[in-house]
């Protein structure tokens, strides 16, 4: 697993968790308006920044991004809230550039199943030749009526 680099990568990642704390996340936000002519939603995206810190009790402090966001708000001179918002989260570090979290989870989760799977086909091979046999006679029994 480790000569793969998003499987090395999240090695890594986990060891910082357990070590070090929260790792290094980029944080956007997405703000939907509602447009005073069409009534449809817009979209805005406010700029990313690392902004993921853990207070001394253990809880996560998001004030400098909402800060940030507000400043925006305040400086473009939005004159209705916001209907919706939605958070992007980002590993800015992620092998081949950044990349958002379920996204890099997602790729790391397929690559162990392939890792898995390639695995258990040569171990058959090697010490269980009848396996894909007993598998396919499992499979068939499925699929047939009951006597």
């Amino acid at each position: 697993m480790l000569s793969d680099e998003v499987a090395k990568y999240f090695v890594e990642l986990r060891n910082t968790v357990e070590k070090e704390g929260y790792p290094p996340l980029v944080v956007g936000q997405l703000v939907a308006y509602r447009n005073a002519q069409t009534g449809q939603k817009e979209w805005t995206f406010y700029a990313s920044t690392t902004t993921l810190f853990e207070k001394s009790d253990g809880s996560t402090n998001f004030l400098p991004l909402e800060s940030l966001i507000r400043h925006d708000w305040e400086t473009k001179s939005i004159s209705q809230p916001p209907v919706q918002i939605e958070y992007r989260w980002q590993f800015p570090d992620f092998p081949g550039g950044p990349k958002e979290v379920p996204a890099a989870c997602r790729d790391f989760s397929e690559r162990l199943w392939e890792f898995v799977f390639k695995f258990r086909a040569l171990w058959e091979a090697e010490h269980d030749k009848e396996a894909t046999w007993r598998k396919w006679c499992l499979d068939v029994k499925l699929f047939l009526p009951e006597e």
